[in-house]
């Protein structure tokens, strides 16, 4: 079975033991990790064979082998006529999964590329989105004590 990174309570980031075969670069890891350093509720772990950057309990990038994908819900579209983007479809289905945008290492060769893609895919995140999962049936609800 295969290892990821994986960042504890305090943010930092843990990799497997190098003779680990990854499905994602590591360095990329780094680097979203980094840049993403500064931003409140963020979290990245291990995902699929590759890593996942969420917020409030939400996805909205990851590195996918050598690549960035990030959502942009709405912004899907112009985002795919700029260079070095493509839809994100694992599978090589032929459909792309509808909102994520994959960018190729040359599209992040610098960090301000990098954050770039990162800032627009959290500005993109609806302000109701919350994926915190709740206890099966619900919140509980508090219980009146019989006298």
């Amino acid at each position: 079975m295969q290892q990821a990174c994986q960042s504890d309570k305090l943010g930092n980031l843990h990799h497997p033991p190098e003779d680990v075969a990854m499905a994602y670069d590591k360095s990329l890891a780094d680097r979203i990790h980094a840049a993403l350093a500064g931003v409140s509720g963020v979290e990245g772990k291990p995902l699929f064979g590759g890593y996942g950057v969420f917020r409030r309990g939400v996805m909205f990038a990851g590195a996918f082998r050598s690549a960035l994908m990030v959502k942009l819900y709405a912004g899907m579209a112009d985002a795919l006529l700029e260079p070095h983007t493509s839809g994100f479809d694992p599978m090589n289905t032929g459909k792309p999964m509808t909102g994520w945008v994959v960018i190729d290492a040359a599209g992040i060769t610098t960090d301000d590329e990098l954050k770039d893609w990162l800032d627009r895919a959290l500005a993109a995140i609806p302000a109701t989105a919350n994926r915190r999962r709740q206890p099966p049936g619900g919140a509980k609800k508090p219980t009146r004590r019989k006298k």
